[in-house]
């Protein structure tokens, strides 16, 4: 009955609802969408799944890198001040590294600053133990970043500061900074990868031969001869 009731929070018809409830009551049904679940899950299929996907990109001029999420820590708020909000703070050592550099701040005085490269993905629906709506963010750094964090309270301010900025400025929400507190869990939701696509310096989509064997149609316009 669980399977039912999830099915009546989607944006689907009666029809619809009332096949997909028949459907799961049929134990054939159940046992092949089952394996077809196991056989997603399975890592030597994601493997090859991100090979293939890896290819395709190539022969359009891209690169790709499937960023997987380590679970570090999770931080709770809320999202435009109505719904529930987890950010995953995670690492993956393709992101950059943090770096340090010297600058001048905007009253003249000296000093570090820290860059924190970092990995964001998409905001993702989800639903807490009493069916509540919730969305979940995920952040990556490196582990370097993590690691400085870890030994470090106002580096760990830094981070969760980046990783709040960043989920505002570029999926256009509003996070409530003045209750962010840090939960007893790794990662919210299950891990899901990002990926960084990057084009192909110099790469040029090849062009497509004529085919000699190809005959214009009989309706093709044809230059007219001039007498």
């Amino acid at each position: 009955m669980a399977a039912v009731d999830k099915l009546k929070e989607l944006d689907i018809t009666v029809d619809e609802i009332d096949r997909l409830s028949k459907a799961f009551k049929d134990e054939k049904f159940k046992e092949m969408l089952f394996d077809y679940a196991h056989e997603l899950s399975d890592p030597e299929n994601k493997k090859r799944y991100e090979e293939e996907i890896k290819l395709l990109e190539q022969e359009r001029g891209n690169t790709i890198e499937f960023i997987h999420p380590k679970p570090s820590r999770v931080l709770k708020t809320s999202v435009n001040g109505k719904q529930k909000c987890f950010i995953n703070i995670c690492s993956n050592d393709k992101v950059g590294k943090p770096e340090r550099k010297l600058g001048v701040s905007e009253e003249g005085r000296r000093g570090q600053c820290w860059a924190l490269p970092h990995s964001l993905h998409p905001g993702r629906q989800d639903t807490d133990p009493k069916g509540n709506k919730i969305m979940i963010y995920d952040v990556i750094f490196h582990p370097d970043t993590l690691h400085l964090a870890s030994r470090n309270r106002g580096f760990t301010n830094m981070v969760d500061s980046t990783a709040i900025q960043g989920i505002q400025d570029n999926f256009k929400v509003t996070l409530d900074k003045n209750n962010v507190r840090e939960i007893k869990s790794k990662y919210k939701g299950l891990p899901q990868p990002c990926v960084i696509r990057k084009p192909i310096p110099g790469y040029k989509m090849p062009s497509e031969e004529p085919d000699p064997l190809a005959f214009p149609y009989p309706d093709e316009k044809r230059p007219i001869p001039q007498t």
